[in-house]
């Protein structure tokens, strides 16, 4: 059974490209309470620590999959959850935000309602390279596919689906005082203090 504090429960998730600030602004969230569901550490956790470049296209599946198998758990003992991947076009961030037939009944039959956010985080192409190699992401893999995200990289849109709206939100994340001002319209959002 559900146990949930308020008449809400929140699915947040972040996507961005590698080394956009996805993880930072979700371990924030995290540390006020939200469980945090990393596509890394879930790739990791099931493909024994290979790398996105080794994953073959059916695994990318799976991946998204167990990952959002993973939030629907949580959502299951009236935890808000917060994600974050990479999900660079509307099919995979649908995917991201999906949620349960048997969750959303649940909610509506206790009064409850699901709310959900996507944040999409834009960073320069010079500074994502800057961050990249200070975190050694680097290689032709590595520039491949970081190249092949950025071209192919869709702005996020507010969308509707079977369980309801999702409305997205686009921050630039270049700088120390773009995260202070992405984090002030979370704490707004979610009416939690960051």
């Amino acid at each position: 059974m559900i146990s949930i504090s308020n008449n809400k429960i929140y699915n947040v998730a972040i996507t961005g490209l590698p080394s956009s600030g996805k993880t930072t602004i979700a371990e924030k969230l995290e540390n006020v309470g939200y469980e945090h569901i990393s596509n890394d550490k879930v790739r990791r956790d099931i493909f024994n620590g290979r790398s996105p470049f080794e994953l073959e296209k059916y695994e990318w599946y799976i991946l998204y999959s167990e990952a959002n198998l993973r939030k629907y758990l949580q959502n299951l003992k009236g935890n808000n959850v917060v994600s974050d991947n990479c999900s660079y076009n509307e099919c995979l961030r649908r995917i991201t935000l999906h949620t349960s037939p048997e969750l959303l009944k649940y909610l509506t039959e206790t009064g409850q309602e699901l709310v959900r956010y996507l944040i999409d985080l834009k960073v320069d192409k010079d500074e994502l390279e800057k961050r990249n190699k200070k975190r050694g992401r680097t290689g032709e893999k590595s520039d491949q596919y970081n190249d092949w995200l950025y071209e192919n990289w869709e702005d996020a849109q507010d969308f509707e689906d079977g369980f309801g709206s999702v409305h997205a939100f686009t921050y630039n994340n270049n700088t120390k005082n773009d995260r202070e001002h992405i984090l002030e319209n979370l704490s707004e959002l979610l009416n939690i203090e960051i």
